[in-house]
């Protein structure tokens, strides 16, 4: 079983915290004077993967990371150092997208995890 959203996403930022060479990690979307790169966590959902007897015994959780950085570069050097925290975590990476706008690039992973 999960150990709850709230505690899930404090460790998943706490665990990309630790990587040097971003900036700042948070939940929120990036303002403009947002020091760069960063990387935003959001719950990209939740549900019961197992239920026996009334109890819930399995649980699929899903979390976009996304990483926005002033280059793709910087966003590719990222990508594997946040891909090995969140498989340090159980999480499996199962989507990757990428955007890039007028001054920021934005690389976003979908991660699953059944516990």
């Amino acid at each position: 079983m999960s150990l709850g959203t709230a505690g899930e996403t404090q460790r998943i930022l706490e665990a990309l915290g630790s990587i040097q060479t971003l900036e700042n990690v948070s939940r929120g979307w990036p303002h403009q004077q947002t020091a760069l790169p960063c990387a935003v966590v959001t719950l990209a959902g939740e549900r019961r993967a197992d239920e026996r007897d009334g109890a819930e015994y399995l649980t699929e959780t899903e979390y976009y990371v996304r990483c926005f950085a002033r280059t793709g570069a910087e966003t590719d050097a990222l990508a594997p150092e946040i891909r090995r925290k969140m498989e340090e975590m159980g999480y499996r990476r199962e989507f990757v997208w990428e955007e890039s706008g007028e001054k920021v690039f934005q690389r976003a992973e979908r991660y699953k995890k059944i516990s």
